[in-house]
């Protein structure tokens, strides 16, 4: 359970379907060797693997950037000196003398309390069907203004337009916003200059951490990110997608952009909102959105009650690596899964659980050493599993054949890992006696594209390259 890992082949056999996974003995990370990934999955028709394997998705798919450094970000009070010119930001930062107290008294998150205010210069960054967002010009914390006009915004509204505002300024279910005046509230000044998204490293602090209220309507974004969710209001359909670790997008243009699971988004721009208790990030365009896809797609909206949801966040701790579900023989005795550690250091398994959505379990122990791998099958006997050197037991847990769930969590029940795993595209066509396997610890498990199905014989039981 603790051996030390040195050069890993991933869907080994030495045959075109080896990913050469060499970690790197200095910070132990897992290295890909591209030359040698050149033809996984293809075609040669040993056990019904399709032509489209792993190894025609971007490398960015198998081995992900990690996120950005986080820059500074200015968290200080800016309010006006007396005498200076009204700013979103003496209205929204609580701190500021200027800033009303427009806190929800009924607890509905709405405040009846309206102020009167003129903004004598706001530059608009998003434009959006009856409503459009503006930041003070110099940017900055607390300088993001969502203004609702109820009907279709001028065509003169436009982002980088320099605006004169007065209207009504009050919360809106937790929202600062302002509503102009009928007549004058909005007048065009001139022609500015669109400020810079704020690049927020974690998406997590977006989605209603620390950093959601300073950046509410304020240009943001993210980068590195993949796609967790696309279906997150299943049975509804509100036009948004989950990326990172929760952060939702929303489609309120009509991008030409369709999402997939798992595609790899280099960024993604827009205007932080909140509206209906998510927050979340609202695209101008498609320019706001650069993307790959890695062979995914859409989630199925299924009503099925499971332990997590599907694109729940992760802490990724530990990674399900590969998954025998229809061996040969008996399934009963010969079913297996690989856990595998990709950290540096050791991970105790002490009152961890691997379960499925019907909530059959197997109960974990034991320490598993960094850049190792762990099997947990039907039986600790090789002569009865299938020929598997297996560490610990599966207990009840049963895994069905071509389509099923794989869920990990840890002591504290936090989910750490999932996996949905199935026998339609883009996951991998397998007879019976091939294993799943991930071609690169780093790829998105979620993805059925990053999977292949095993060619190598470990034993009776099929082929995979159970805890190598």
């Amino acid at each position: 359970m603790d051996s030390s890992l040195g050069t890993t082949d991933v869907g080994g056999g030495g045959d075109a379907g080896v990913v050469d996974m060499t970690v790197d003995p200095d910070d132990g990370i897992p290295v890909l060797d591209m030359e040698v990934f050149t033809d996984v999955g293809g075609g040669d028709g040993d056990g019904g693997v399709g032509d489209m394997g792993p190894a025609m998705l971007p490398a960015i798919c198998l081995m992900p950037p990690p996120a950005p450094e986080q820059p500074p970000l200015a968290m200080e009070a800016r309010c006006r000196a007396q005498g200076g010119p009204l700013r979103i930001r003496d209205l929204r930062d609580a701190r500021c003398p200027d800033s009303p107290d427009v806190r929800d008294g009924n607890g509905d998150g709405f405040s009846d309390e309206r102020h009167d205010v003129v903004l004598p210069e706001a530059v608009v960054t998003g434009v959006y069907e009856e409503a459009f967002a503006v930041q003070d010009p110099e940017g900055g914390a607390w300088s993001g203004l969502w203004v609702y006009l109820d009907r279709p915004v001028p065509l003169d509204i436009a982002p980088g337009v320099l605006v004169r505002l007065s209207g009504s300024y009050f919360e809106f279910y937790t929202v600062g916003e302002l509503v102009p005046d009928d007549n004058d509230g909005v007048e065009v000044l001139g022609l500015g200059q669109v400020p810079e998204p704020v690049l927020v490293a974690d998406p997590l602090r977006l989605a209603g951490g620390d950093l959601a209220e300073p950046l509410e309507n304020m240009l943001v974004e993210v980068q590195n990110v993949s796609v967790r969710q696309t279906e997150p209001d299943c049975p509804r359909d509100f036009d948004m997608f989950v990326v990172g670790t929760g952060l939702r997008i929303e489609d309120e243009v009509g991008l030409m952009y369709e999402p997939s699971r798992a595609d790899f988004v280099e960024r993604v721009a827009g205007v932080l909102h909140y509206s209906f208790e998510t927050w979340k990030v609202r695209p101008r365009d498609d320019r706001d959105i650069e993307w790959t896809h890695c062979g995914g797609v859409p989630d199925k909206c299924e009503a099925a009650e499971c332990a997590a949801e599907v694109g729940a966040p992760e802490t990724r701790a530990i990674i399900i690596t590969e998954i025998m579900d229809d061996p040969r023989g008996m399934d009963i005795e010969r079913e297996w899964v690989e856990l595998y550690n990709p950290g540096p250091g050791d991970v105790v398994l002490d009152g961890w659980v691997l379960q499925s959505c019907s909530g059959q379990q197997a109960m974990l122990s034991g320490r598993v050493r960094g850049n190792t791998r762990v099997v947990v099958a039907a039986s600790l006997n090789e002569d009865v599993n299938g020929g598997v050197e297996a560490d610990l037991l599966l207990g009840d847990l049963n895994l069905p054949n071509g389509e099923g769930s794989l869920l990990v969590f840890d002591a504290d029940m936090q989910l750490v890992d999932q996996v949905r795993y199935s026998d339609m595209a883009p996951w991998p066509l397998r007879d019976a006696g091939q294993s799943l396997e991930l071609v690169a610890p780093a790829a998105d498990n979620s993805n059925g594209a990053a999977w292949q199905a095993g060619r190598q014989d470990y034993g009776p039981g099929g082929r995979g390259t159970p805890g190598r």
